[in-house]
Order: structure tokens, then sequence, then C-alpha cells
């Protein structure tokens, strides 16, 4: 367990900063001894390394070089906004460009914005069906899904409802309401009018849990990663009208200086 702590730790590193050079360096010391750099020139090069993975693990903007942390520090010092600031937008960050932040496509909002509510429906749809009481069933021969209470049985998304008086009222009107089969009706009437539905639920339920659980975790890093790349796109646009109203000198904006 200890040793799997480690790799996941090492890998969220990684993850964060694009590199484990830092990581290697400690490893370097810890089996040859607290030795350093001679060379000058070395010297710097992983001094610099150790810079950059630094600033990457804090802030996740993509820099390749010292020259692009100054570059990101001087523009952000122009427009008066600090580098955490900036990080919210980290996606559309790009430091080869003279504006620095890319203008994310209204599409892409758009269409982030349609997949969050779609994810959110999923996930409500796939709560509505499996963590209501009883149990979620389907029939083999007529390929019908209904939940099975203890009483009655009821369509997955309540269209119909049959309680196990109707059973003794009319089997027929049972089929038709149900769309089961006479044999399907006959078998779920007795199961109604005697125990055989609260063992069958019981055994129902926690699977039906377990696949929500197994869904929802998948389903939820998808929303938050969506959400997320959501709120970096309208960062970047309030970033450039930001930036836009900073560039604009005092003559610009009809204000004698």
């Amino acid at each position: 367990m200890p040793t799997l702590a480690f790799v996941a730790l090492v890998a969220w590193f990684w993850w964060r900063t694009g590199s484990i050079r830092s990581v290697l360096d400690r490893v370097w010391h810890l089996l040859a001894g607290s030795t350093d750099v001679n060379d000058p020139i070395l010297k710097e090069v992983l001094v610099n390394s150790r810079d950059l993975e630094r600033f990457r693990f804090t802030y996740r903007i993509k820099v390749d070089s010292l020259d692009h942390v100054h570059k990101l520090h001087a523009w952000s010092q122009q427009h008066r906004l600090d580098i955490a600031t900036v990080s919210k937008a980290r996606e559309w960050v790009d430091v080869t460009r003279s504006d620095l932040i890319k203008e994310p496509p209204s599409a892409f909002i758009r269409r982030r914005g349609w997949l969050a509510g779609l994810l959110l429906a999923t996930v409500y749809g796939l709560g509505a069906l499996l963590l209501p009481s009883g149990a979620l069933l389907r029939m083999k021969a007529s390929g019908t899904y209904f939940r099975l209470q203890e009483s009655s049985l009821q369509h997955p998304l309540w269209l119909w409802s049959v309680a196990s008086s109707d059973c003794k009222t009319s089997v027929d009107a049972v089929v038709r309401k149900t769309g089961f089969t006479k044999e399907e009706t006959g078998l779920m009437c007795g199961m109604l009018q005697g125990d055989g539905a609260k063992s069958l639920i019981e055994e129902n339920q926690a699977t039906q849990r377990w696949l929500f659980v197994v869904a929802l975790i998948p389903l939820g890093f998808w929303f938050f990663s969506t959400t997320w790349q959501l709120g970096a796109a309208r960062a970047a646009l309030a970033l450039r009208r930001r930036a836009a109203v900073t560039d604009q000198g005092p003559e610009d904006e009809g204000v004698e200086p």
C-alpha cells in the first residue's frame, strides 16, 4: 500500500509538472550522497529545471523556459493581474503569442455547456432508475422493464402501476397495461400475492446501487472536467477583455492625460 501511494504521488507530480527531474534529483542524492555539481553551466541547468518544475507545479501553466516565465510575469504586471488569476485560464495561455491569451471559440463554450447539462441529466436519470425503492427488472419474453415493489408493479418512468389487488380483478387488464405475456403476468401476480417479491427485491437493490456508484465515478470526473474547461474558457475571455481595457491609453478612453 505505501508503494502504491508513492507511485500515485509521483504520477500526480508528473501530471502537474510535466517532468520528474526533481524526484530524480532526490533519488540521485539518496544513492550518491550529497555531492553537488561542480560545473557552473550544468549547475545552472539543474537549478533552472527545478525552478520551472516548481512554477508548473504551482500554477499549472505550460512554460518551457524561464524566459517564458519572465514574459508571463511582465504581461501580468502590465495588466495588473496576479499570475494565480491568469492560471485560471491556463488551457488558453500561450506564452509564444504576443497577446498571451488565446480566444476560445464561442462554439467551444456552447458545446461544453450543453455537455455539462447532458451529464447532469444522465446522472439524474440513472438515479431515478436505480435508486428508488424496489428492484428494476426486465421480463425475458416480452422485454418489458418494470419496477417490482413488495405489493405492486410500476413502470420505470411511472407511466403505469399495478397493485396485487388488480391481479384478482382482471388478469387480462394487467396484461394490456403492462405489456407482459400471460405467463409473465401469472408469475408476477403470484409473486405479489406471496412472499417472493421481498427476497427478489433485496437481491437486486444492492446491485442497482453499486451500478449507480460505478457509473457515477466516470460521469462525475467527466462533469468536473467539462465544467473546468468551461470555466477556463470564460476566464480566458474575461482576461482578454481586461487586457484590452488596460492596453487602451487615456486618449483611447476619451480622457486627456
